[in-house]
């Protein structure tokens, strides 16, 4: 079990003796740049500012996830060499291919620099930390192994990648009064006038996200898991141009309006293992994901910094 316990400031190595409560003036902290060019961390105006005086700042903007990155490198770099797995250079090379294939790109030596570095750059990763990244899942893959997905997990992907789906708009509003009212107006209109209804009936008042693409979702599948049941179970029952009634799920109160249906297609072998391979990265990452929140929650984390333990505590 994480915990953490919050020292008083006096037992600080950066606090002078005990003896004072406030904090050390920054202006103290500063001196020229011959006398702390070692210890340096920028010069403002010719005047040389040290780490000391930013590490309160630095530990409360990202403290919490230096210290839990480093706290799990080294539970995963003591497991592994209990287990006598080593990591070698080819295999934190594989992450960093894998990283490109997230992006869409065969292979590192074709990932474009510029996307890796606004990558990066989106998630503070400079290159010590980019390559403890790369290691770390590395580590942890190890640990894990290569879990296989289920047949009906197969089974269920294959359905809503290549069985039946529907081109449709989809309303939702938090008022059962409101959806009503909006399928009212669409069933009463003219059949050809109810797409358009529909559509702006979605943009101007639906919550769902693809109201300001007027409630249109491309394709979607009744095997699909990213949508309320009750609205999936709802697609078989109407033909192309007919509006559903009101759908109660847990997200608001639904319409839908089914704007073509589009037949299944039988995959080629090629692409049933493409989507095998993807749904096995999924379970390995979801693995790794897992063995690193088991492992965390196992280490007694004693944060003694003031900083530090607020970024800590509150999940910064």
């Amino acid at each position: 079990m994480l915990r953490t316990i919050c020292i008083s400031l006096f037992i600080l190595p950066w606090t002078i003796m005990g003896c004072t409560a406030q904090p050390i003036p920054e202006t103290e902290r500063e001196l020229p740049a011959t006398q702390r060019s070692d210890k340096t961390a920028a010069i403002i105006n010719g005047v040389a500012v040290d780490l000391v005086t930013l590490q309160d700042g630095l530990s409360e903007a990202a403290g919490a996830q230096v210290l839990r990155e480093y706290v799990l490198d080294r539970a995963l770099n003591q497991r592994c060499e209990q287990m006598g797995i080593q990591i070698v250079t080819d295999e934190i090379a594989a992450e960093r291919t894998l990283l490109g294939e997230s992006l869409g790109v065969e292979t590192d030596q074709t990932l474009p620099t510029e996307v890796l570095d606004t990558l990066r750059a989106e998630r503070g990763l400079g290159p010590r930390r980019f390559q403890r990244l790369l290691r770390r899942n590395a580590m942890l893959r190890a640990l894990t192994g290569s879990p296989e997905p289920s047949k009906e997990m197969i089974d269920q992907a294959m359905l809503a990648a290549f069985g039946t789906r529907y081109r449709l708009r989809l309303y939702v509003s938090d008022s059962p009064e409101a959806a009503h009212a909006v399928r009212s107006a669409v069933v009463r209109a003219e059949h050809s006038e109810q797409r358009w209804m529909f559509a702006e009936a979605c943009a101007t008042s639906s919550i769902h996200p693809s109201a300001p693409r007027g409630g249109l979702i491309e394709a979607l599948s009744p095997a699909s898991t990213s949508y309320p049941s009750a609205i999936l179970a709802a697609l078989p029952k109407h033909q192309a141009g007919t509006c559903s009634p009101v759908i109660s799920t847990e997200a608001g109160y639904a319409l839908v309006y089914v704007e073509q249906v589009i037949p299944a297609t039988k995959p080629t072998s090629q692409q049933r293992d493409e989507l095998t391979a993807q749904l096995r990265q999924a379970a390995q990452r979801t693995a790794m994901q897992r063995l690193a929140q088991e492992i965390l929650s196992e280490q007694d984390v004693i944060v003694m910094d003031r900083a530090l333990h607020w970024a800590w505590t509150s999940g910064r």
